[in-house]
């Protein structure tokens, strides 16, 4: 409760970084996750039943699939004697990894998991954008860019953006994926929040207030989101 945990804290540099570096991550892992899961989830919502369905299977599974399993598994497909990279060397390309220790590698261990995450958070809103709302868009004389322009993203915004959100706090609280790659705290590349967590209720108790000044700033961060999260969606109400 005193304010002198925080004041010994929030003035370090390496616990500065590990906030910044945080939020960086967890923005690059959720804009990637955006860029690549939005037009998947919106082809698997025009899906047939069928085909629906095994898409939603494999997204699921992929999904579980997370902390030291998907650490391992990085390092074993990707790593600078995994499978593929092995292959592609073999086939005289010259294929080198980002390092899973490294802030790139982490971004691409992560979206593993984010990707059909977010998938999975936003294939219900795509399942809004009605059919007829396009055929009344064409009798009007709209493209199929002005479509999307002026009703597909206004309408699906808000839903993305939430999907965003939600992947952007899932990523800043790992810490089974980080703690197997980035290695222990003295050769450690990439300093994050949970790992400086985990790192000062090891060390002492003398780092139990680091720790909980470490711990409110991702409660405040994860609250902040949520919030916003539900005042994202309560804006498409207006449209149904």
């Amino acid at each position: 409760f005193p304010l002198a945990n925080w004041v010994a804290v929030l003035p370090s540099r390496g616990d500065r970084r590990a906030i910044l570096t945080s939020l960086m991550l967890g923005s690059v892992s959720a804009t990637t996750a955006l860029l690549v899961g939005a037009p998947i989830a919106w082809w698997v919502s025009q899906l047939l039943p069928r085909g629906r369905s095994i898409w939603l299977s494999l997204l699921n599974t992929a999904t579980n699939f997370s902390g030291i399993g998907l650490a391992f598994g990085f390092v074993a497909i990707l790593g600078n004697y995994g499978m593929i990279t092995l292959a592609f060397q073999d086939l005289g390309v010259p294929l080198i990894p980002p390092a899973p220790n490294t802030f790139w590698g982490l971004v691409l261990a992560y979206n593993y998991t984010n990707i059909p995450l977010f998938i999975l958070l936003t294939i219900a809103g795509m399942g809004m954008l009605r059919q007829d709302w396009w055929e009344a868009a064409q009798t009007c004389g709209a493209t199929q860019v002005r479509f999307w322009r002026a009703i597909g993203l206004p309408i699906l915004a808000p839903f993305l953006g939430a999907g965003w959100l939600l992947v952007f706090t899932w990523s800043i609280g790992l810490y089974g994926i980080p703690f197997a790659l980035a290695g222990n705290g003295a050769t450690r590349k990439v300093s994050l929040i949970t790992l400086v967590i985990g790192d000062s209720l090891q060390a002492s108790i003398s780092g139990q207030g680091e720790a909980a000044v470490l711990a409110m700033v991702l409660l405040m961060i994860a609250v902040i989101s949520l919030l916003t999260y539900r005042w994202m969606l309560g804006r498409t109400a207006r449209w149904f």
